[in-house]
């Protein structure tokens, strides 16, 4: 009788822990698409990340945020959550992260990713 149920019940509880990773995203092409452009312009650029005190260049810095991004897919739904997600860190987001210009000065990522946010959307 306990095989009988014990079955059913392990077969319950491995979906119950793999559902929140087989949860799909509801981000759109159009999201994706801009997500993918800002990344590949982070890339590119001359830019610092500043996580935790550590300097990264910038293509580190995107691989890393891909990585994020694939590993909380369910939880980006939009560009913003996206922006969200890659500009903080800890466990309850109480740690800010920061990008560093050539000249040394500091802005919080999540101010210079919606800069280059809006001059994708503008076209620029």
């Amino acid at each position: 009788m306990i095989r009988h149920v014990a079955r059913p019940l392990a077969l319950l509880l491995v979906l119950a822990l793999a559902a929140p990773a087989l949860a799909k995203s509801s981000l759109s092409k159009a999201d994706k698409a801009t997500i993918n452009t800002l990344l590949d312009r982070i890339s590119h650029s001359n830019l610092k990340f500043v996580r935790l005190d550590k300097i990264y260049g910038a293509s580190t810095a995107v691989h890393y945020m891909r990585f994020k991004w694939r590993q909380n897919d369910s939880k980006v739904n939009n560009v913003q959550d996206f922006i969200n997600l890659e500009s903080i860190g800890g466990s309850h987001g109480e740690v800010t992260y920061y990008v560093q210009y050539p000249d040394g000065h500091r802005r919080p990522a999540r101010d210079v990713m919606e800069d280059a946010l809006q001059q994708i959307q503008q076209g620029k």
